[in-house]
């Protein structure tokens, strides 16, 4: 899969209050997705990761977003390998059960 040119690093620029931390974990996911997922849609879920851990202390941040990003990208992934599969849809018994 080819990738545009732009480094993990625009996360950061492009964010007004870009955290440091961003990019490196950017840079990380973007290491173990980039056979399965560009960068637009990792540096979008790290984004969004951060948006929702909004006033989790500082210190554990990065760690927290890095979490939440990769189980949300390993879900996209997996949403790919297995289309029409709903990974969140409970079992439910038949009328008959």
């Amino acid at each position: 899969m080819s990738h545009p040119t732009t480094s993990a690093s625009t996360v950061t620029e492009s964010t007004p209050h870009g955290h440091p931390s961003l990019a490196d974990v950017t840079e990380r996911l973007l290491a173990e997705f980039e056979s399965r997922l560009d960068l637009a849609m990792i540096s979008r879920t790290v984004l969004a990761c951060r948006h929702d851990l909004h006033g989790e202390p500082v210190d554990t941040l990065a760690e927290l977003i890095e979490r939440r990003a990769r189980q949300r990208l390993l879900q996209a992934v997996e949403a790919d390998a297995n289309p029409g599969v709903n990974p969140k849809a409970e079992s439910r018994p038949s009328a008959g059960d």
